[in-house]
């Protein structure tokens, strides 16, 4: 794929894992080192999603249904780097309620049951 360095002013050849991206996108917490998990979760995704769609393209699309995992995956991919999901999940974050354990008590012998635990509560 070609890319142009609007920065530069120049073309250069690269894969879609390389472009478009925000450093940092996925960290949701200010300060912190930016996250590479999602990036190495989606890694793949990026790398082979373009052969693919370049085959199912010289095919006419038959046989798409042998790669709808990859296809279902890489929207999902899609929908997950998009600003709007990022914002609705800090948006759900936000409207969280925490709750504090104070004390795990231990398991006892259920009395109709036998053989089990159960786990009193208070």
């Amino acid at each position: 794929m070609s890319v142009f360095d609007r920065e530069k002013k120049r073309w250069f050849k690269s894969g879609t894992a390389a472009i478009g991206t925000i450093k940092g996108f996925y960290d949701y917490s200010e300060g912190l080192q930016p996250d590479r998990t999602a990036d190495d979760a989606f890694r793949k995704l990026e790398t082979t999603f373009p052969e693919l769609r370049r085959k199912l393209v010289a095919t006419s699309f038959v046989d798409w249904t042998k790669h709808l995992e990859t296809l279902l995956g890489f929207v999902q991919m899609l929908r997950a780097r998009s600003l709007l999901f990022r914002e609705q999940s800090l948006d759900q974050g936000r409207n969280l309620t925490f709750l504090k354990v104070e004390e795990v008590l231990p398991p006892k012998p259920s009395r109709t049951e036998p053989g089990k635990l159960f786990t009193p509560i208070r």
